[in-house]
């Protein structure tokens, strides 16, 4: 009889982990459509041991892309990307970063804060957290992308232009 129960789970634990992987989306209000032109952000970003600051520049185009560009304090660009509803384009990619892992990683978090859909996979490597505190208008004041697969962390805080 304890076989019988122990082969039941079994079948039940190999059933859900090999199951398929749903998309858990959950719309959120982005700051970065509507009336949108650009925006300017003190940036922090961690990535597994190494930390990188500087300011990030997200800008919405002519075209209805999105131009992102993060560069260190004195001016060496990290990332410069233009995201696209239906693609996304890597002008620069600063060397070391430059897989297409990391690619991958930056074009889902950014499509999800640009255009304000949350992707939830059950993937260990796609679980981003995004947090966004409003500021005095409605305008968020800090926003916060984790993703703790990549050990990523990367703190965006709102300056005036």
């Amino acid at each position: 009889m304890k076989s019988l129960h122990f082969s039941g789970l079994v079948v039940l634990i190999l059933t859900l982990g090999c199951s398929t992987v749903k998309d858990l989306g959950v719309p959120w209000e982005s700051p970065f459509t509507g009336s949108f032109e650009k925006a300017l952000f003190k940036t922090s970003l961690d990535i597994m041991e190494n930390h990188i600051s500087g300011y990030t520049l997200i800008k919405k185009t002519a075209d209805s892309a999105y131009h992102i560009v993060f560069s260190n304090e004195i001016g060496m660009t990290i990332y410069d990307f233009e995201l696209f509803p239906e693609s996304f384009k890597v002008n620069y990619l600063f060397g070391p970063m430059y897989k297409k892992v990391m690619i991958k990683i930056f074009e889902r978090d950014f499509r999800q804060l640009i255009y304000g859909f949350i992707y939830s996979r059950q993937n260990f490597f796609n679980k981003t957290l995004i947090k966004v505190k409003k500021g005095k208008d409605a305008w968020p004041s800090e926003i916060m992308l984790y993703n703790p697969g990549i050990k990523m962390e990367m703190q965006l805080q709102h300056m005036t232009l």
